[in-house]
């Protein structure tokens, strides 16, 4: 389990940095195996029932190595000796669980489309907005576009910030983690197209 220390000094490096690219991220990997997997499971799905065992398999293939690796790296750490193991493990838990977390992406991404709106440069609210939503943004007045922005900050909370946190209290970080693959699976699969 999490321990209140390591959570608020993983809340605090999410708030400070967010998800930088330069730096290796869980559910950009696990994107990328999402991605793979399903070419992979496309190219023999030949039927409609075939793609539904290939998408059911796809979920498997994502989520049981990806709680199963959080696990071992867990069972891993907790095994090194001496001070400066300790302090590593401690580091890669912060870091880890950081990863789960989506604070300053969610700060970031509606400041990007709520300063345009003030500054009266609607046109690149309504691009910046585009990057975050789903719909078309094409015709939305500043009112509009804030609305949306409320709609998609509320949704995102929920999903970068609250459903993280509850699956660390009540199964630590193999469950966040595997709870962060599921919603990766959702938002790159999860469409029926």
């Amino acid at each position: 389990m999490i321990g209140p220390m390591q959570l608020l000094l993983a809340f605090s490096l999410d708030a400070l940095i967010g998800d930088p690219p330069w730096l290796p991220h869980p559910v950009r990997a696990i994107g990328k195996g999402i991605s793979r997997a399903e070419r992979f499971l496309r190219t023999h799905a030949v039927s409609p029932s075939g793609e539904k065992v290939a998408g059911i398999l796809l979920v498997l293939m994502i989520t049981v190595p990806v709680f199963l690796t959080t696990a071992l790296i867990l069972v891993f750490l907790r095994l090194l000796a001496g001070n400066a193991g300790k302090i590593a493990g401690m580091i890669v838990i912060v870091y880890l669980t950081a990863t789960t977390l989506a604070i300053r992406e969610l700060i970031v991404s509606s400041q990007a489309v709520i300063r345009p709106v003030r500054e009266g440069d609607i046109e690149k609210a309504r691009r910046n907005l585009s990057m975050i939503v789903g719909r078309d943004t094409q015709t939305l007045s500043g009112k509009e576009i804030l609305k949306a922005t409320m709609e998609t900050l509320a949704e995102n909370l929920s999903d970068g910030f609250i459903a993280p946190l509850f699956y660390l209290v009540i199964g630590g970080l193999p469950l966040a983690v595997t709870y962060k693959a599921i919603n990766t699976l959702d938002s790159t699969v999860g469409y029926k197209n």
